[in-house]
């Protein structure tokens, strides 16, 4: 703010910035997620510009498009804008004190200790240990009563996918068999995560926000009693790996600190990956060409699961898979709180404002990318490359210091999964076919994706 005053330029008031503020209660809550976002992203943008005012649920909100908007906030420079006032609303009764709710200093110090879960020697262990458990899954999708496989058949492919990745999160990240007891963990999560984008936010029984309350607890109280054996017998899974990873200067987490990162990790690996698979089937489903490339590429590599090693060689999958994030960010956009007096883009925005940045208008905003409806994994031959006009123009990671530290970890369980599919099965999708959204905040399809299936 004092260099922009500095160069003799008056920003514009606060009040003066242009938007509306929507519904009362809500805002326009009802319109930047779920199937008409895209479109209203659109107008939005050509009336109002790349910053403009606006409403969400209760709060005043600021909404900054664009890949410049993305870059300026997601690198935060000289930290003016907090992701922990930018969450907390919505996250902090059920994830707190997780990586992404941290700032600055505090952020920097607890990520570098996390690191540690997710370099390559756990992550090979985590491959190792899902590979036979994606096998098992997957040859009993097409089975009848008797578990006889048969030729074809339909199902709601979300619905079994997410199944798929919660026995994943199962093994890997609490290091148990799938079971009755695993089973109650997950539905837990399940619950924390609708009560975080509940609109009645009271702790009333009966309705959302209450029972996530209730989850939290449950999901805390579990893991508290298997510290103590985790620290004495470690093994290949997450949690053991949060409790003994360590920072180059011997720093390690309390075992609170290490409960509400496991809490948090869980969340948020399982469902952006289901989401993510569930779109590549759907684009492959339209685009037998795509299908057979990959499955071609898969076949070739002479092998029912992939090693480690292999995981990175597969760039058809990478590809689509790139592609598809564009096309359907799992994470549609991420909201901050400034922490001091600043200029954006003529005017003036005081501190604790919330600024919301939107990835999903971002990736299909022109000129950034050339024909943006239309699926064309070739964007990313060269990787994460697109059209290079703007390197914030593809963030369904996000960016800067709070990138996704799950990446690696989501990179190579899709690519895991997704080789034994097309090795397994070959599907179609009716061109006509559009996949309705059923959760806003977690682009998740209404109708649980139906698919005819024939195996291979």
């Amino acid at each position: 703010l004092d260099d922009y005053v500095a160069s003799g330029k008056k920003p514009v008031p606060f009040k003066d910035m242009p938007g509306n503020r929507g519904l009362p209660l809500i805002g326009n809550a009802h319109k930047v997620a779920g199937e008409v976002a895209l479109n209203w992203f659109d107008d939005w943008f050509a009336t109002y510009g790349p910053i403009a005012r606006t409403k969400m649920l209760h709060q005043n909100v600021v909404m900054m498009l664009g890949p410049q908007a993305n870059e300026l906030i997601l690198m935060n420079r000289d930290d003016q804008f907090s992701s922990h006032g930018g969450l907390a609303f919505y996250m902090e009764p059920f994830f707190s004190n997780s990586l992404v709710l941290r700032d600055f200093q505090d952020h920097a110090h607890h990520r570098l200790i996390m690191k540690a879960a997710f370099r390559n020697d756990p992550l090979a262990r985590y491959v190792a240990a899902m590979n036979p458990v994606i096998d098992r899954v997957l040859e009993r999708w097409l089975s009848d009563d008797q578990g006889q496989p048969v030729p074809s058949g339909n199902l709601l492919f979300f619905e079994q996918l997410k199944k798929l990745t919660l026995d994943l999160a199962t093994i890997n990240f609490l290091g148990m068999e799938p079971s009755p007891e695993a089973d109650e963990l997950i539905k837990a999560f399940t619950d924390m995560i609708e009560a975080s984008g509940a609109i009645v936010r009271l702790p009333i029984p009966g309705l959302k926000y209450h029972r996530g309350l209730k989850r939290r607890k449950q999901l805390e109280d579990y893991f508290r009693s298997i510290v103590e054996d985790k620290r004495a017998n470690p093994g290949d899974d997450l949690f053991s790996q949060l409790l003994s990873a360590e920072d180059p200067d011997g720093n390690r987490f309390t075992d609170q600190e290490a409960i509400d990162h496991i809490i948090f990790t869980m969340m948020a690996a399982h469902d952006t990956t289901t989401i993510t698979m569930t779109r590549m089937v759907y684009h492959l489903g339209q685009n037998p060409e795509w299908q057979d490339r990959l499955r071609s590429e898969s076949q070739a590599m002479g092998k029912a699961m992939l090693d480690f090693d292999d995981l990175p060689t597969m760039q058809g999958i990478d590809m689509v898979m790139r592609e598809s994030l564009r096309m359907c960010a799992p994470v549609p956009g991420l909201p901050r709180r400034t922490t001091r007096d600043m200029v954006l883009n003529g005017y003036h925005v005081p501190a604790g404002t919330v600024v919301f940045m939107e990835f999903c208008h971002t990736h299909y905003m022109e000129p950034f990318w050339d024909d943006p409806w239309t699926f064309d994994p070739n964007r990313f031959a060269d990787g994460v490359k697109g059209n290079p006009i703007h390197k914030y123009a593809w963030v369904p990671f996000g960016g800067g210091v709070h990138r996704c530290l799950g990446l690696p970890f989501a990179e190579r369980q899709i690519t895991a999964v997704m080789h034994q599919l097309l090795l397994k099965y070959r599907w179609d999708v009716d061109p006509g076919y559009e996949m309705r959204i059923a959760n806003p905040g977690l682009p998740s399809p209404s109708d649980g994706f139906p698919l005819a299936m024939e195996r291979i």
